[in-house]
């Protein structure tokens, strides 16, 4: 996705509910919401977020991470997509993705189970929208008009874009 893909991806998914893009890592188990993304390479953490859809999720799980001195989302235990955000360099532009797990592990039995419905549905709204506004161009790969954009300029996509 090139920044303005990513826009207009960021701008549909914020109207599928009470949606905040939360950063992967903070200071505090508290995740303060982040209303734009960062330039790539940009200090801190610029590349990989949380979309947290609150109309779905009440809360999701952190932990603690004493060699970085931050906590991060437990993507496993929490009902949370990950977006992580394509970048360009050497004239290149890598993918980005979004991603889900749908099972999770009881604590007390050790048993697998499924997280909610209304999340999955959630997940799947935002892939159909990737399917229909993006352009398929490999094995699980879309590329959006800016995407494509870049490519017609000159820039590369790669695997098999």
């Amino acid at each position: 996705m090139a920044k303005e893909d990513e826009e207009s991806f960021l701008s549909f998914v914020r109207t599928s509910g009470n949606v905040v893009l939360i950063p992967s890592a903070s200071t505090t188990d508290s995740f303060q919401p982040v209303d734009n993304m960062p330039e790539p390479f940009s200090a801190g953490e610029w590349r990989q977020f949380w979309l947290w859809n609150r109309s779905v999720a009440e809360n999701y799980e952190t932990e603690f991470v004493p060699e970085k001195g931050h906590y991060v989302i437990n993507g496993l235990l929490s009902s949370l997509v990950e977006f992580t955000s394509s970048y360009i360099r050497d004239n290149t532009m890598y993918p980005g993705r979004i991603w889900a797990e749908f099972t999770i592990l009881d604590e007390v039995t050790n048993d697998l189970d499924q997280k909610s419905r209304e999340f999955k549905n959630w997940y799947e709204e935002m892939a159909k929208w990737i399917r229909r506004e993006f352009m398929h161009t490999g094995w699980m790969m879309f590329a959006g008009r800016g995407a494509l954009k870049f490519q017609d300029e000159g820039g590369k996509l790669p695997m098999g874009l």
